[in-house]
């Protein structure tokens, strides 16, 4: 349960409406019911006022709620996905519903790399960590250089090519 879901769940349980809940917290309507449906998280001093109005503790209202750790995904060293002859491709630490993908590329001297066109609204971020490429989005060429980046809409044709004397070293974080 998240903490919006916890305090509506609550105030409902007390048999308060918004108004009356704000009234003895004072903590403004609007800031309760954005706090209620998760678009605000509201602070420290709101919830402790809250949770004395409702008479229960802090450490009681958190209790059980979810937990920021199980949205977190640890990868100690990226795996390898794909492995020619003038680029190789790691995946990084992904997001299991697979909306959030990350891969290290690293792209030889003169090697060009046609990323794979993803579905209609994916998106995608291109932070060039070492070298310089150009990146062809749709037929239309983009310089990038160290600690540049870019953001575009993956569903169309893209492809990096290496310009520099040296390996180029891509981060791609598509969503």
């Amino acid at each position: 349960m998240k903490t919006g879901a916890r305090l509506k769940q609550l105030r409902k349980e007390s048999k308060l409406t918004l108004v009356q809940l704000s009234k003895l917290s004072g903590v403004a309507v609007a800031t309760l019911s954005r706090m209620e449906s998760d678009q605000m998280t509201g602070t420290l001093d709101a919830y402790s006022s809250i949770c004395k109005n409702l008479g229960i503790s802090l450490s009681e209202f958190f209790q059980g709620l979810e937990s920021p750790e199980t949205d977190i995904h640890l990868k100690r060293t990226g795996e390898l996905i794909l492995n020619k002859v003038n680029y190789s491709i790691y995946q990084l630490a992904n997001k299991r519903n697979g909306k959030l993908k990350t891969n290290l590329i690293n792209i030889k001297p003169n090697a060009t790399v046609a990323l794979a066109i993803s579905k209609p609204g994916s998106e995608k971020c291109i932070y060039l960590l070492k070298g310089k490429v150009i990146l062809n989005i749709a037929g239309v060429d983009y310089k990038l250089e160290k600690n540049n980046s870019i953001y575009f809409k993956s569903s169309f044709m893209h492809t990096l090519k290496n310009i520099s004397s040296n390996q180029a070293m891509v981060l791609a974080v598509e969503c």
